[in-house]
């Protein structure tokens, strides 16, 4: 599953130059996240397929936030809809947007019930919650990268330039 945060080192072009080390500096810049604690990541994931007679594209907005104590916010939005997992270490909400409708549970209950009903944005959610770990394994599913050309960025109005 790709990670935005690394979809400028994964790409395949000519105009890419090929860099020896560039599987290992995605390695050493998905270390940190190894024991992180707290932690907030924004993701947009895009997908689409196709056959002979259609073609598909869906988009989904995903946030983690992670702090100490059992706290945490997980949010999935799409063409679906959308669910907010919150807990503030004793209490987990889980909000559902298109049924404008929450559950409210102990935190240290299981949230994932084997017997429950999912709604489609629900099982979303998922997707955020695994989004930290979708940055660590990165590394140990890609079997080489690239480092594409340095390019301009501009950050509140200066311009930066790679060497």
């Amino acid at each position: 599953m790709p990670i935005p945060l690394f979809a400028g080192l994964l790409v395949s072009s000519s105009m890419a130059q090929s860099h020896p080390d560039a599987l290992k500096l995605l390695s050493n810049t998905t270390k940190p996240y190894l024991d992180a604690s707290s932690y907030r990541v924004e993701a947009v994931q895009e997908h689409s397929w196709s056959n002979d007679f259609q073609l598909n594209w869906e988009k989904e907005l995903l946030v983690a936030v992670v702090g100490p104590d059992g706290k945490y916010c997980y949010e999935a939005t799409g063409g679906a809809g959308g669910s907010i997992l919150v807990s503030d270490g004793k209490t987990h909400w889980n909000y559902h947007t298109l049924a404008r409708a929450y559950t409210q549970t102990a935190a240290s209950s299981d949230h994932w019930g084997k017997n429950r009903f999912f709604y489609s944005e629900e099982i979303s959610v998922r997707d955020a919650k695994r989004l930290l770990t979708d940055i660590v394994m990165l590394p140990s599913q890609v079997q080489s990268a690239i480092l594409l050309a340095d390019e301009a960025v501009v950050i509140n109005r200066t311009r930066f330039v790679g060497e």
